[in-house]
Formats: structure tokens, C-alpha cells, sequence
């Protein structure tokens, strides 16, 4: 045999043969050596193997298989140290081969001695190292050789370099079966040799540390570790290599212990539920508290010893076992969990049932009814007063919602389908509930909404701070999206819009544009552009008057005599309405009057000014009393204050014939300012005083009754304000609004079906009520009655006629 020389390397040695490459080395005469070496690095790992003998058998292997030539017919061996014959007459009927271009590579002779010498040495020591052992003592032993195994396997690999390089890629190019690299040999000898005899015995002495694991006992996780990698090594596919090593890269892990695994986890798991249930007391949230225990353990079971691929089917099998059998408990005790608002154990139910295909579609059905419950319920409470108190119906629900809002996103995680199934509770509650039902109208939700948000935009509020105005329009608008008569809404919040604009009450023109910019996020453009054409209006105003003073200083008219403004609103983007009747207007006021009507008709010609007496206001001065005191007053109750200059007592007919204010109007104006002492009774005509908020008893004020002034009137301050509403003129105004919005609706149907129709032409009378739904469900619910009472009316005006012969059926006429 050939040694390298001294000093160099084995990677010199591999990179750089050529000054060897013309030595000529018979198996015969470098087997014994090659023999001797493999018994000492298989045997005597703990002795270590120098590099020296490592480099001397190297060569050998190297020479032997450039050699070119080969030395035995294969008939002239009758077998192989420690085997059989067979293997070589599987390799081909000599032992070289002759390539495609000529060259013959010689190692079958070499790769047949290899494979018997591994085998001996499994059948030998190796084997008899695990005879008689069990569980913990088995799995050691059996790790440790196949740790020895696969590293003497490696160097053998190294060593055998030029075989895999010549011989064995030859073969395995041609389709030779069962030929090999040498490390990928050796895995096939293992398996072939020790793992086929000893797996059953392994696999159960896992199985069974793993259930002592499971049970609460600390056990060497190495011992399992290490022998998953045994199977999983032993499963490997290697390029090109025959069809006959399975393709799936973990197969035998996969068919000789994953399998067993879990099979021996569904029978545990299965015993442990079942005894679970069987012992008294058994919770529910105590089962899952342990589920949940038991899910973590398994993954983290993974993480440490098994292979990545075991966590779905392990995951799998537990979900079916723990899970999937008693999904009916866990729907009953759901609706336990919600009424006692038990969180913690929600989020741990909905983790649970997501595992589970359609596992929380139950959930969302309960969850949904529960909150329409709770709403109703908290709604119930109240309603009595909340029918007139627009704060305490609007934060009963805001409270509903933000409880449930805060389960949807801790417990559920946000998860779309139970935010839905909130978003559909409330919308139930919020327009159908005690409230809407005392007050015998389905739209009192929009109506009490729009009058909340009056009390927050007003000056003087104490129901937010200026800092956290945003935040609570946003909580506004959190019911507004609830709200299905929006229509109705945006009538009442214009009503009110309008109110604050003109009587200056507005808080905030910031906030003011804040809330509309929230109204158009949600609605359109359409549903705020009238009210953003009431803000237009006011800022004209204001240059309008400014225009005015001008005018009366530069046009030598002289003074009024008085502070006069004014604001002229467009007839079509308010909703406000002159009063009836034929008001008479004060002294002191009609000379202001005609000069702005003279000036604004000559700067705008062809354009009509009516006066909208009902919701003008001034202030008047006391001269009679002690203290002078400046009363805040309507314009109707500043023109009954000025007609008592003339007279200290007057009657109720008088008053009327001064002022031209409507009997209606006219008792309310009197009950606020003998509400206020102003006036007191001076007999005649009925019983003195008045209802609650100014509203005079119903026979207080009739023609004959007479009012004098109260000359020793006394107030606790000197600014006093009686311009406050009437709760006769409110009602009015409420009862105007909801006409207002039934004649819209009755309109926006029409338009709906005439829009539809003459896109379609033809439709059933079914599809086109659906339709028409459908359009206008973002603004109000259409009434099906009302529906079909504007289909009718829409045949009679030949925008629409029936088809004949079709029943049913509609067609558009152009």
C-alpha cells in the first residue's frame, strides 16, 4: 500500500492524487487493512482514529479504484466477509464497470466487502448491546450506538470518497438498484439490521416515558430526542436514488412511531375526558381550563423532541377528543358565561372553539341574543324618564355598546363575525325598545339622538369638555350608525342646527363643522348640504349687516336709536316656517325694519323677505322699578312687555288685538312672564298661574282674563332671561317635523321607483319592492304599505302601467 507524504493533509491528499494515480492495488491485497481499519473505527470509537490511518486507507481506496482494470471474475468469489454472494449478483456480472466512454471503474467487489462489514457489525455487537433491555435503559443504549454508528458512518463516507465519486455514481446513473453512496449504505444497513428487529420495543419505551411525562413526572427529554432523529435520519431520500427508498421524507418516523403516537394519544386523552365528566362537580370551565393546558403541553411537546410535521395531526387529534365532543356543553355554558359576564373564561371557550370548523357560529347566534336582552333590559330601566331625557336614553345605550364592543374585541379578538353579530344586536335594541314603545313611534331613537346632540353643541353644556368634544361626537355617531330612520334624524338635527345658529347658542362653529364632517363621512354629501348652506348663510349675514351700518352711516339716515342686526336665511336650506297670523310690530322696532327692507330690496332686487317674528329676539330695559334690570326676550314677548308703556293692566283680548300674536302663541308668551312675576293676574277670565316649563294651565289665560304689571317686581340678578321655549311650540314643532318627514319619504320613494324602472323597463311588482328597499335602506326603512300606495300613485300620474297578461309585472312608460 501507498502512504501520502509526510506532512501533507487529508484534503491534500483528496484535492492532489495525481502522483498516485499510477500505482496498481489488487482488493486482495489492501482489504485486510481496509478490514482491520473499519472494525477499529466502528469498535474503538473512545481510542479515537488517527489521521495517519485515516490518510493510509484513504489512498488505498483511491488506488484500488483508479486502477482502471477489474481483478476478479465474479465468478472466482464465492462471497464476502461476513455475508452472502447475493449482493454481488444484484451489482452486475463483473466486478468493474465500463462507461459510456470506455473507461471501466472497478468497486463492486470493494462496495459488496463494505456493506458485509457493516452488517456484521450490526448483527454482532451492536445488537447484542440491547437484548433484554426496556424503556429508559433501552432508548440510552440504543441512542448511544446510533450516535457511534452515524459518526464512524460519516468518516466511513469520507474514506470511501472515491467508490461514491466513480463506481457508485456510474451505477446509479445507469438505474442500477440498490447501490448507494456509502453514508446513505450505512442508514440502509442500520435500518435494515437493527431498526427492523428493535423498533417495536423503542417506539413503546417512548410512548411510555411520553405518558409518564403527560402524568406530571420529569423525564430525560434527550432519550426521546434523540431517538425521533434515529427515525426521521433513517427516512431520508437522497437524489437519484432508486425508487425503492420511500418518497416521503419522513416516512419512517411517520409509519413506525408517529402513527403509535397518535393512537396512544387519542386513547389517553379520550380516558381523561371521560374521567373528567364522571367526577363529581365536574365545571366546564375547569375542562377547559385544562384543555387549554393540555394544547400548550403538546405543542411545547413538539418543540422539544418530535418532529414539526406531528403538530397537525397531534393538534388534530386532541381538537377531536377534547374539543369537537363536548362542543354542546360549551355552547350551553356560553350563555351562562355572558350573563355572568365571565371574560376570562369567554376568550378561553372562543380560542377552544376556533379550532373547531363552525364551532363559533352558535356562538355569535347566543351572543347576538344576549345583547339584545341586556339592551332591552338596561333600556326598560329607564324608560319612563328617558322618553323625555334625551342624555340618559342615549348613554344607556352608549353603556350597552361599549360593554359588549369591549367583549367583541378582548374576548373574540376583534373577530369580524361577532363585531357583526354586535353591530345587529344593537341596531335591534336602539330602534325597537321600551322607550320607542312608550312613545308609540318608531322614530324616537333618531329624534332623542338629534336632541342629545343639541345639548352637547349648545353653549353653557356640562355634559363634555371642549377637550374631549371629538371623542364624544364619536360616541354620537357609534349610535347614529345603529339608527335606521337617518332621514328622521337629520330633520330634528337640522331643526336644532338651526335654532343654535340663529339664537347664537352655538358653543363651538368648530365643533359645529365637526359633527357635520362626521354626518358626511357616514351619509354623503347630500344628506349635510343643506345644513352646510344654513353655516354659509349666517357668515353672509354677518357681512350683510356690516354692509348695513355702512349704508346707514354714509347715507345720512340717521341713527335707529337701537342695536339692530339681522340674519336672512335661504327659504329652501332651513327648516323653519313663519308662524300664522298677522304680528303687529312694536314702535320701537318698525322704523329698524323698514330701513333694512329698503336696503336690502335695492341690493337685491326680485328677492322676498318674510320676517320670521316667532324666532327673533332683543333685549328691553326696566324703567318703572327700583333696579333697572335688561330682560332677554322673544320678539313676541318683547311686543306684550312694550304695550304695557302705555297701560299698567291690560286683558288677554287687548294683547292680542295690539300684537297680533296667535291665541296659542300669545298664552304661552303670558305664562312665561307671569311664570318669570313679570305680570301678575288682575282677575277675570280663569284661575292665575301656569303649567311646567311655561305652559299655561289650560283655562288661565281666556279673553277676559287681565294681567297688570308687577311694579315691585324684585329679581336675584340684574340680566334676566325669559326667552326660553315653549313646551306647546315644541310639540308643535316636533309634530311638523315628523309630517315633514313622512312627505320627504313619500317623495324619495317615488323617485326611487321611477329611478329603478326606467333603467330596468320591465320588473315584478316582488323584485322591484326589494329593490326599492334596498336603495333607500342607508336613509330610512321603507314601509312596504307605503310602497306599494306610491306605486299606485305613480300609475295614476303614467310614470308606470301594468302589463297586460303578466300579473304582477310593471313597465316603465317613457
Amino acid at each position: 500500500a501507498s502512504t501520502p507524504e509526510r506532512g501533507l493533509t487529508a484534503d491534500m491528499v483528496v484535492n492532489h492524487p495525481s502522483h498516485l494515480a499510477a500505482r496498481s492495488t489488487t482488493l486482495n491485497d489492501i482489504w485486510p487493512a481496509l478490514e482491520l481499519g473499519v472494525k477499529e473505527l466502528f469498535e474503538n470509537q473512545e481510542e479515537g482514529f488517527s489521521k495517519k490511518t485515516f490518510m493510509v486507507l484513504y489512498t488505498n481506496v483511491y488506488n484500488y479504484c483508479t486502477s482502471g482494470k477489474p481483478h476478479l471474475p465474479i465468478g472466482n468469489i464465492k462471497g464476502r466477509p461476513g455475508g452472502s454472494g447475493g449482493v454481488l449478483s444484484s451489482l452486475g456480472g463483473t466486478g468493474g464497470t465500463r462507461g459510456k466512454e470506455g473507461a471501466t471503474f472497478v468497486g463492486a467487489e470493494m462496495y459488496a466487502n463494505v456493506t458485509g462489514l457493516l452488517e456484521k457489525h450490526l448483527e454482532g455487537n451492536v445488537k447484542k448491546g440491547i437484548e433484554g433491555k426496556s424503556d429508559e435503559t433501552l432508548l440510552a443504549i440504543f441512542n448511544r450506538e446510533w450516535k457511534r454508528y452515524t459518526m464512524s458512518s460519516k468518516t466511513l463516507d469520507r474514506m470511501f470518497e472515491y467508490l461514491n465519486r466513480h463506481w457508485v455514481k456510474r451505477e446509479v446513473e445507469e438505474g442500477r438498484l440498490n447501490v448507494y453512496k456509502v453514508k446513505t449504505l450505512a442508514l440502509i444497513e442500520w435500518r435494515k439490521h437493527m431498526f427492523k428487529d428493535c423498533h417495536e420495543r423503542v417506539t413503546q419505551a417512548i410512548l411510555r416515558l411520553i405518558e409518564r411525562e403527560r402524568n406530571g413526572d420529569l423525564i430525560d427529554k434527550a432519550l426521546i430526542a434523540d431517538a425521533v432523529d434515529c427515525y426521521v435520519a433513517l427516512s431520508l431520500k437522497a437524489a437519484k436514488e432508486p425508487t425503492t427508498v420511500p418518497e416521503d421524507p419522513i416516512a419512517t418516523y411517520a409509519k413506525y412511531f408517529e402513527r403509535e403516537f397518535i393512537k396512544e394519544t387519542r386513547k389517553y386523552y379520550t380516558a381523561e375526558r371521560e374521567n373528567f365528566f364522571a367526577a363529581p362537580g365536574a365545571q366546564v370551565t375547569e375542562y377547559m381550563k385544562k384543555v387549554e393546558r393540555r394544547l400548550v403541553e403538546e405543542d411545547k411537546r413538539v418543540q422539544d423532541y418530535l418532529h414539526s410535521r406531528t403538530r397537525d395531526g397531534l393538534v388534530q387529534v386532541c381538537v377531536e377528543v377534547l374539543i369537537k365532543c363536548v362542543v354542546d356543553l360549551l355552547h350551553n355554558e356560553f350563555k351562562v358565561l355572558l350573563s355572568q359576564d365571565k371574560n376570562e373564561d369567554l376568550k378561553r371557550m372562543y380560542g377552544l372553539l376556533e379550532r373547531v370548523p363552525d364551532g363559533h357560529a352558535p356562538l355569535r347566534n347566543l351572543l347576538e341574543v344576549h345583547i339584545v336582552e341586556q339592551g332591552n333590559a338596561a333600556i326598560g330601566t329607564v324608560a319612563q324618564t328617558a322618553v323625555s331625557d334625551a342624555a340618559q336614553y342615549v348613554v344607556v345605550l352608549l353603556d350597552t355598546h361599549r360593554k359588549y364592543a369591549t367583549l367583541a374585541a378582548d374576548a373574540f379578538s376583534g373577530d369580524t363575525h361577532f363585531v357583526a353579530s354586535l353591530d345587529k344586536a344593537c341596531r335591534a335594541f336602539c330602534n325597537d325598545n321600551a322607550v320607542t314603545k312608550l312613545a308609540k313611534s318608531t322614530t324616537k331613537s333618531p329624534e332623542l339622538l338629534a336632541k342629545y346632540v343639541d345639548s352637547l353643541l349648545k353653549k353653557g353644556s356640562k355634559m363634555v369638555e371642549e377637550n374631549e368634544t371629538e371623542e364624544t361626537l364619536g360616541k354620537v355617531m357609534t349610535v347614529f350608525r345603529y339608527i335606521e330612520d337617518r332621514d328622521v334624524f337629520q330633520k330634528f338635527y337640522a331643526r336644532h342646527l338651526s335654532r343654535r345658529l340663529v339664537m347664537g347658542t352655538s358653543a363651538s362653529d368648530d365643533a359645529e363643522e365637526l359633527m357635520i364632517s362626521k354626518l358626511k363621512g357616514a351619509c354623503g354629501y347630500e344628506y349635510v348640504s343643506k345644513l352646510q348652506r344654513m353655516f354659509q348663510d349666517v357668515r353672509l349675514s354677518a357681512d350683510l349687516n356690516t354692509n348695513f351700518q355702512d349704508h346707514l352711516k354714509s347715507g345720512g339716515h340717521g341713527a335707529l336709536g337701537l342695536d339692530f342686526s339681522m340674519q336672512v336665511l335661504s327659504a329652501g336650506s332651513w327648516p323653519i316656517e313663519q308662524r300664522k297670523g298677522s304680528f303687529v310690530v312694536p314702535g320701537a322696532l318698525e322704523k329698524a325694519v323698514q330701513r333694512f327692507e329698503l336696503f336690502y330690496n335695492n341690493k337685491h332686487q326680485g328677492r322676498k323677505l318674510t320676517w320670521l317674528w316667532n324666532l327673533s329676539k332683543g333685549e328691553l330695559k326696566t324703567n318703572y322699578l327700583k333696579s333697572s334690570y335688561v330682560v332677554q326676550a322673544s320678539t313676541h314677548q318683547m311686543a306684550v312687555l312694550l304695550h304695557f308703556n302705555s297701560t299698567l293692566s291690560s286683558s288677554t283680548e287687548e294683547l292680542r288685538a295690539a300684537t297680533g300674536i296667535e291665541p296659542e302663541t300669545l298664552r304661552g308668551v303670558l305664562g312665561i312672564l307671569v311664570k318669570a312675576k313679570f305680570f301678575v293676574p288682575a282677575g277675570g277670565g280663569g284661575s292665575s298661574g301656569g303649567g311646567a316649563n311655561g305652559e299655561p294651565a289650560a283655562d288661565a289665560f281666556g279673553d277676559k282674563a287681565s294681567f297688570a304689571l308687577n311694579t315691585g317686581y324684585k329679581g336675584k340678578r340684574l340680566k334676566v332671561n325669559i326667552n326660553v321655549p315653549i313646551k306647546a311650540e315644541q310639540k308643535v314643532e316636533a309634530e311638523e317635523t315628523h309630517k315633514t318627514v313622512e312627505a320627504d319619504r313619500s317623495m324619495q320613494i317615488q323617485a326611487s321607483i321611477v329611478r329603478i324602472m326606467k333603467m330596468r323597463k320591465v320588473l315584478s311588482h316582488t323584485a322591484l319592492i326589494q329593490e326599492v328597499v334596498q336603495q333607500l335602506s342607508s336613509r330610512f326603512k321603507p314601509n312596504i304599505p307605503n310602497i306599494k300606495k306610491s306605486i299606485d300613485m305613480l300609475i295614476e300620474k303614467e310614470y308606470l302601467e301594468r302589463k297586460e297578461g303578466e300579473r304582477g309585472m310593471y313597465s316603465y312608460v317613457a
